[in-house]
This record gives structure tokens, sequence and C-alpha cells, in this order.
């Protein structure tokens, strides 16, 4: 597993705001196809991802997940219901497992409330999130299935490490909006265009610069706009 490395998000709060909580944080280990939290549940904690990747998953009133988006080391999930009181309006759900650090919910609305500065930050972060949903129902739309794992795959390898990804592909297949054997086919053709080599669940990235080259524009878009929240988050 690669080594932690820092939240931006978390670190974009910086130590006024957090300087006095920080032993309230705690690191978890998240296990592929791992469960936060599912729509309609009391939220209790917030998740800030270090090396795991998470899903967000909008599910249907019979609990079957129909799209989701994906959320790494740039951002955080819980913090809608942590802060509106309200229960999980999706399903939160583990793509790439790794390191993510936990807050506890009274903690983490004491220190929102105490800082106009973190009120701001996420405030921004919640747009860019608002418009990555709608970039990528545009994604789902207009581009193929093979430039859409390529954005995914670019978007998990940001700020890592490493350029090999375990990933769960009954997950990756919702955050796709394809059958799990289209995403096989779609992995398949990448590994022979020379891009990656894929064994089933595994995503070694062999030439990113390639990569991008190939994946749809909605990479740049998406990754333009969390770049606005700072170089920090970016």
């Amino acid at each position: 597993m690669p080594a932690p490395r820092p939240n931006r998000l978390l670190a974009a709060f910086g130590d006024r705001e957090l300087s006095l909580r920080a032993h309230r944080l705690r690191e978890v280990e998240l296990k592929p196809r791992g469960v936060l939290f599912e729509r309609g549940d009391v939220v209790d904690r917030v998740h800030f991802p270090q090396t795991a990747i998470l899903a967000q998953q909008v599910v249907d009133y019979h609990g079957r997940p129909v799209a989701a988006a994906t959320i790494g080391n740039e951002g955080v999930v819980g913090v809608g219901a942590c802060l509106g009181g309200g229960p999980a309006l999706m399903r939160v759900v583990v793509l790439v497992p790794g390191v993510a650090l936990s807050l506890d919910r009274a903690t983490f609305v004491e220190a929102v409330n105490a800082s106009g500065s973190m009120r701001d930050l996420l405030g921004g972060y919640g747009d860019a999130s608002a418009c990555e949903s709608l970039q990528l129902a545009a994604c789902m739309a207009k581009h193929s299935v093979e430039e859409r794992l390529a954005r995914c795959l670019l978007h998990c390898l940001d700020g890592r490490q490493t350029t090999e990804l375990e990933m769960a592909e009954d997950v990756l297949s919702i955050v796709l909006g394809v059958r799990q054997s289209g995403l096989t086919v779609a992995a398949r053709t990448l590994q022979g265009l020379g891009f990656l080599e894929y064994r089933r669940g595994t995503y070694r990235v062999i030439d990113r610069a390639l990569l991008e080259e190939f994946a749809c524009q909605c990479y740049d878009v998406i990754r333009a706009k969390y770049q606005r929240l700072g170089s920090a988050v970016a």
C-alpha cells in the first residue's frame, strides 16, 4: 500500500483551525468495497481520504447504485450530513483501498463554527464538487467508456507515489456507468494501446502523458475547478 500522504483539503485548513483538534483525528484503513455509510444513515464522522479513493453513490429507492463520483485526497465525505444534521443522501463506498483520516462530528462542527476561513474553504469545495457532478453527467453522455476510464484513472493517480491502482471493479463500473464486461473491454483496449498493464482489479499506468492525451477533456476541466481553491488543494 502506498505511504500515507496529506489530505490536501485538510492541509489547507492550516494549524490555526485544527491545531487544538489534531489529536482527535483518527487514521483508519479502508478495505475494498467497504461502506462508510448508506443513504439515510446518521453520519457521525467526516473522512478525509489520504491514499484511499471513495465513491459517492446515488442509489434508487430499491437501494441499487445508479451513479457515482470519486473523492480522493483533494476532498472529504460526510460534511453535508454532519453540518446539516440530516441523514446521508448518498452511499459512500471504497473504490481504492487505503488510509483516511476520520474526525468525529462534534469536533468537526466546533472547528467549522469557530473559523470563517474554514467555512469559506468548505463552501468553495462544495461548489467545485457540484460542478464536478455536472461535468461527469455530461461526460457520461458524450464520451466513450475508454475515455472515461482514462479520466478516472488519472484522477485516482493524482498525488500518489505509485502508478498502480487496486480497484473494486464492481464499484468502478458504477462510476463509469457501464457493465463490468464493458469495463473489462475498455481496460483491455487501453492496454492494447500501450497506456497501461491490466489484470482484473489492478491497473498499472505505463505512460501517463499518453493517457492524458487520450482522456476526455473533462479531466482537465475538473482538475482546474479544484485548482481554483488554491495550490494547497490542487
